[in-house]
């Protein structure tokens, strides 16, 4: 897993900054892990989860309406049908993509 967080090399010299940044890498392990074993059931690898996280993109066209460019994966399928998020639509309105930033697990 430590490919996939690009944790290193760190040009930190402040203690704090150092430890702050080893936390951060830690909890981004902890909270795919999280993912993948109890949403996922195991059915896909960490590298898969931020492959997801890093290439999922949306752009807003309006005010209110967004499109995902996101490319369509066998991944993002089942993590949406999985959430309920609406990470297969082509177009967003607002509401979804409210509803995909303040989705509890």
């Amino acid at each position: 897993m430590k490919s996939q967080l690009d944790a290193r090399p760190v040009y930190l010299q402040k203690e704090d900054t150092i430890i702050g940044h080893f936390l951060i890498c830690y909890l981004a392990v902890l909270l795919t892990r999280l993912l993948q074993f109890k949403v996922l059931k195991n059915r896909y690898c960490s590298e898969d989860i931020f492959e997801f996280v890093r290439d999922f993109r949306v752009a807003q066209i309006s005010d209110r309406k967004y499109i995902n460019l996101a490319k369509s994966t066998a991944f993002i399928k089942e993590f949406s049908a999985l959430t309920g998020l609406p990470l297969t639509s082509y177009f967003l309105n607002e509401g979804e993509i409210k509803k995909m930033l303040s989705h509890r697990f």
